[in-house]
């Protein structure tokens, strides 16, 4: 069997199995599981363990591209998912048929007040939905029309994402987004 060639990492920093297992390179040297892992295990690989099962033909490197995350997509659509965090057991289940669980995620909504040129003061609310995508949690709120979906970094619920000019925002496809179950709430998040 010929010995397969390790491409370098910053242009080629996915790498999948047969079983459509993906692993990306970090900064921090090793490879991190993306698609789904049990809850409690290490997602990290060593680099050299990596480059071992791409020159022996197990892995396949790939960059990336619109069909990896399409992969990656249905591998997390056909998984479920729970944790536990701060004495509470959250869930997430498969996704529906009709691809529109996102809106089982109750809204959170954020105030804003401003004054116009007549001093008169006026309200106006952002709203987002706390949703499970890809193994991370994130706001989400649709942008123009569905399924079209940006995702914010999640850090509490009472803390709104920052959307300034160049801050970082993702977009996916809504019917990819699921809502998170609270086991002590007895409701969605």
């Amino acid at each position: 069997m010929a010995q397969c060639i390790v491409k370098t990492f910053d242009i080629f920093p996915y790498v999948v199995d047969k079983h459509d297992n993906i692993w990306k390179y970090t900064n921090a040297g090793y490879f991190l599981k993306v698609s789904p892992w049990e809850s409690g295990k290490d997602r990290r690989v060593n680099r050299f363990e990596i480059e071992e099962l791409i020159k022996k033909g197990k892995l396949i490197q790939y960059t990336a591209k619109p069909k990896l995350f399409e992969k990656l997509n249905k591998r997390w659509d056909n998984a479920t998912h729970d944790w536990m965090h701060n004495d509470d057991i959250f869930q997430v289940a498969l996704p529906n048929k009709n691809g529109k669980d996102f809106y089982k995620a109750p809204l959170h909504k954020f105030s804003h007040k401003y004054k116009d040129a007549q001093g008169i003061t006026h309200e106006y609310f952002s709203e987002y939905r706390i949703v499970f995508f890809n193994g991370n949690i994130y706001w989400a709120t649709p942008y123009h029309y569905w399924p079209q979906v940006q995702l914010y970094e999640f850090l509490s619920e009472d803390k709104e994402p920052e959307q300034k000019l160049n801050d970082y925002f993702r977009w996916t496809k809504g019917y990819h987004l699921r809502p998170i179950y609270s086991s002590k709430r007895g409701t969605y998040i």
